[in-house]
């Protein structure tokens, strides 16, 4: 998206056509997902690409535009306070070469106040001599990171960082920076996500990081990696970067860091605002004297804070595994909620008594209900053991998850609580010990373990918020056991919004402090996560461990409680339940912290979002946010929704985004449009998808209709399609019924659609400058006039009316066609050229090179309700127009209109024709008149009133 050179700066815009491509390619991802950590070195942007590089779709969608620049000035204006940055790089030996990266980049940001610090063991280059912003300081190796301090630490600025020579900022990363603090005054540390680029300015790996996530740094020194910021007090109390954790010293920095400020001090920038150079020798330092450098300052973070643990080996090179050492011997209640499936829970209190590592464990079996013989059989002889370590409880009644759960909590006599499916079973014996070690932590709300199916596929990784378009999903779902995950994220304790409850660990008074699991609205479904945001809310962290492991069947039990109950009630149940976790969590499903925007919410694999629209920052509205689904992707589609939208997006007046695709509620509630345009939709389905957004959203929603749909012409080939849609004109009520406004092209289908809505809007077409304005046709001067028409094969019944005409007049003029022309005219056609896609179309219109168009229409209601759209199609290219003297072409119009009579069409043909200079006269008048009056650009304020409320 952006190429920064050595001397200059290229900010590429997004080309319609690329725009195009990548919608049509939004289609097939969703319905062919693609592995996230897919590339291919030159991929092609095409409906036939099977395996497209995403991140490059990512950067189109996001390449800066004249109207950005306009925006961030404004925005800049508006700061409370312009933020200094004060940048220092340490140059190693052998560095200096790489320099101009940083340089380059630092000298194209949006937002200039900056300075940059050298530190190096070379003397300055003679060309920084002379640059004010930029010191140059020459120092021994052994002094580097000291030196750095003291440059920082002294300075005047606001905020102060570290980065690497050869890296590069995106142009508006400073300005992002800024636009964050100004946000929010009490982020003391600030990072983004990052990429890598090449000495060919390619970039690939993108690394959509999670909010700050401390279990994932404390596991991972990547986890924030790239450019940190630091407010220069903060950074000055905590006396910078250590030296002796040189190699590490960011990730050393950022834990001290916290201790000072918490979660609620640093904030997450979710773009791309750090390049790392891929040209190799990117470390300073040895690996193996990092790794020990990473593991002592890790430890030197858990004795500050007083946390016993030991540390391992992580699953993946690099990381670290922190095993919490249990403190006390305090009693664990394990409650496991049945109803018969007898050897489901035989295998899951078998391995929990003899795979179980840790001791001091109640079994609490909640029994819901149990009738078959063998299952009634076991819980008699559990009961008959008269154990205090295992005990059966009755929870007989309809099933209800969370209310068994809450009863079972109540019954307990332990300090921590698990939650355990029946249909589990242990596999690895100190399970119960990683994540006991972790709740005991006095900051931790719910920990979960990692869950596998019995096939060895990844069951359970954690949850995340909107993942899949559900409320709440697992991420890695079928995956290897081995898998990785997203940057390591399958293997990696982490913190998440939530965790699932078939392996839960909370501490028994937080349980019941918050009133336990919610059994009035999520009896069955979303029960867990629901109660991990509550803690969530309350400033607990929920974590997953991947060192805890067990199996999981994956619903079995709850399938079987509910089958009884029959399909249809539970697809209800779950559906009414998936309304309320809508209604009470919006912006934990929109933004899960533990997530990123820019990723999608469909599948489970983090793939990439390539829909710019759902991954606009939430605090980022410098103007109203339009959804729009057209109705086609040509004919009123383009002129109606997708031109005025581009031409409004263009001008900074909307961020708008046009899509034949309905957003799922996760995607809604990550666009949070202000208005919602609706063109022709009439399909069940559709309307169907009409009734969600009213449910999901506020939005203003504005239907938008330009034919007289209720009365298609008998010749139309669309009059069929129609008249098999018996219900269609209820549907089309009922469609503009679900909107707030209702916007039509004439004021004659206003008159006809009276009664629809009570707030009815005309909006007239208009011809987009940009796309038409450059188009000069040449006029021959041929020994024939060349008379042509246009159109496409639903005007048939237009055409009708000059068959005799162009039969009469075929040896005085060249009759021109373009997009149709019927059999029985077609011998006295001297040029017939088929039809061309969109966005061909005005310049092949255009170089037909005619001296006189005509604008035939059949005098059907339905043509009455038609636009001028033909006339300004013409006109803008200086064609002159003789047109039938119907509704849509009368007004003020310098064109020739006829009644639709043979004589009449005739005689003004060969009137028209019989002038050259006068037709050329009459095309420059009428492309005057519409340059004057109907140019898209020029009239701006009549669409944005239309769409917004």
């Amino acid at each position: 998206s952006t190429t920064v050179e050595t001397e200059k700066i290229v900010l590429k815009d997004v080309g319609d056509e690329e725009f195009e491509d990548l919608k049509a390619l939004q289609i097939m991802l969703l319905a062919k997902p693609m592995p996230a950590d897919w590339r291919e070195e030159e991929a092609t942007v095409a409906e036939d690409v099977e395996q497209p590089d995403l991140y490059r779709l990512w950067q189109l969608g996001h390449s800066f535009l004249h109207r950005d620049a306009l925006w961030i000035a404004q925005r800049i204006v508006a700061f409370a306070e312009k933020p200094r940055f004060h940048l220092a790089i340490i140059v190693p030996e052998g560095g200096e070469a790489r320099l101009a990266n940083n340089i380059n980049s630092l000298g194209h940001q949006f937002y200039r106040d900056w300075h940059l610090t050298l530190v190096a063991a070379s003397k300055a280059h003679s060309d920084l001599a002379s640059v004010i912003s930029i010191d140059w300081i020459e120092a021994r190796p052994d002094d580097f990171l000291a030196v750095a301090n003291a440059a920082l630490a002294e300075s005047d600025a606001h905020w102060v960082g570290l980065w690497e020579a050869g890296d590069k900022l995106a142009p508006h990363a400073l300005f992002a920076f800024a636009d964050k603090a100004d946000r929010h005054p009490e982020f003391q540390v600030l990072y983004s996500d990052e990429d890598r680029v090449d000495a060919n300015n390619e970039h690939s790996t993108p690394y959509f990081k999670s909010d700050f996530n401390l279990e994932m740094l404390r596991a991972a020194p990547f986890a924030v990696g790239g450019l940190l910021l630091l407010r220069r007090e903060l950074f000055t109390a905590l006396r910078g970067f250590d030296p002796l954790m040189e190699g590490v010293e960011a990730f050393d920095l950022v834990l001290r860091a916290w201790e000072q400020v918490g979660h609620a001090g640093i904030g997450h920038l979710a773009d791309v605002l750090y390049h790392r150079h891929d040209e190799g020798g990117h470390g300073r330092h040895d690996a193996e004297a990092v790794a020990a450098t990473h593991r002592h300052a890790l430890a030197a973070h858990l004795a500050r804070c007083d946390i016993p643990a030991e540390l391992e080996e992580g699953a993946l090179p690099g990381t670290l595994h922190l095993r919490y050492q249990v403190s006390g011997n305090p009693l664990v209640s394990i409650l496991v909620p049945t109803r018969n499936q007898v050897e489901l829970l035989r295998r899951c209190l078998t391995s929990l008594i003899e795979g179980t590592g840790y001791s001091n464990c109640e079994i609490l079996v909640l029994d819901n209900g149990s009738d078959e013989p063998e299952a009634v059989a076991y819980l008699n002889e559990l009961k008959a053991l008269g154990s205090e370590s295992v005990r059966v409880l009755d929870c007989s009644g309809p099933f209800n998850f969370a209310a068994i759960n809450n009863r079972g909590a109540r019954a307990a006599r332990g300090e921590f609580l698990v939650l355990l499916n029946n249909d589990t079973a242990v596999l690895q014996e100190p399970w119960l010990e990683e994540m006991l070690g972790i709740a005991q932590q006095p900051d931790v709300g719910a920990v979960g373990a990692k869950l596998f199916y019995p096939d060895g596929k990844i069951q359970h990784a954690g949850v995340i918020l909107g993942m899949n378009n559900n409320p709440a999903d697992h991420p890695f779902i079928g995956q290897p056991p081995d898998a990785d995950g997203y940057f390591g994220r399958a293997k990696l304790t982490q913190e998440l919004s939530a965790v699932t409850a078939a392996c839960m660990l909370v501490r028994r008074s937080l349980f019941l402090e918050i009133g336990g699991m919610d059994e009035t609205r999520f009896q069955v479904s979303f029960n867990d996560v629901d109660l991990c945001l509550r803690l969530r809310h309350q400033g607990y962290r929920n974590v997953f461990t991947p060192h805890a492991q067990l199996l999981h069947e994956g619903s079995v039990s709850q399938v079987a409680a509910v089958e009884e109950r029959g399909r249809e009630a539970k697809l209800a149940r779950f559906a009414a339940e998936q309304e309320r976790f809508y209604d009470a969590w919006r912006q934990d499903v929109a933004y899960d912290p533990a997530f990123n925007r820019n990723l999608s919410a469909h599948g489970r694999d983090f793939l990439i979002e390539i829909a710019p629209a759902l991954t606009w920052d939430p605090e980022w509205r410098p103007c109203p946010r339009v959804l729009a689904h057209p109705a086609d992707r040509f004919g009123c589609g383009e002129y109606r929704v997708i031109a005025p939208m581009r031409a409004l997006n263009d001008a900074g007046r909307i961020m708008g985004w046009d899509t034949g695709n309905y957003l799922t509620a996760p995607e809604l509630f990550r666009m949070e449009p202000d208005t919602i345009l609706l063109q022709r939709q009439v399909d069940p389905h559709q309307l169907e998808l009409m009734d969600r957004y009213i449910r999901h959203s506020k939005a203003f929603r504005v239907y938008e209709i330009d034919d007289l749909i209720t009365n298609i012409p008998i010749k139309s080939i669309r009059k069929k399609h129609f008249v098999e849609q018996k219900d269609l004109h209820k549907r089309f009520r009922k469609g503009i019924s679900l909107c707030d406004r209702f916007i039509v092209s004439t004021d004659y289908l206003a008159e006809q659609y009276r009664g629809y809505n009570s707030d009815i809007v005309v909006v007239q077409n208009y011809i987009e400058r940009v796309r038409w304005g450059e188009l000069r046709p040449t006029r021959r001067q041929g020994a024939k006039a060349r008379v042509g028409w246009a159109g496409s094969v639903t005007h048939d019944g237009d055409l009708a009316v000059i068959f005799d005409v162009v039969k009469a007049t075929a040896g005085e003029v060249d009759w021109v066609f373009f997009g149709m022309c019927p059999d029985v005219i077609r011998p006295h056609v001297a040029e017939y050229y088929p039809g061309v896609d969109l966005q061909s179309y005005p310049a092949k219109l255009a170089s037909l090179d005619l001296d006189l168009a005509v604008a035939p229409l059949e005098d059907v209601p339905f043509n009455h309700g038609k636009s001028h759209l033909r006339l300004l199609e013409y006109g803008v290219l200086g064609y002159p127009v003789i047109c039938t003297d119907l509704t849509p072409y009368r007004g003020d119009y310098p064109v020739t209109r006829v009644a639709n009579r043979f004589k009449d069409w005739v005689e003004a043909i060969r009137g028209h024709v019989a002038d050259r200079d006068e037709l050329e006269r009459r095309g420059d008048a009428l492309r005057d008149y519409i340059n004057t009056r109907w140019i898209l650009e020029d009239n701006l304020d009549v669409w944005q009133q239309a769409w917004l409320p």
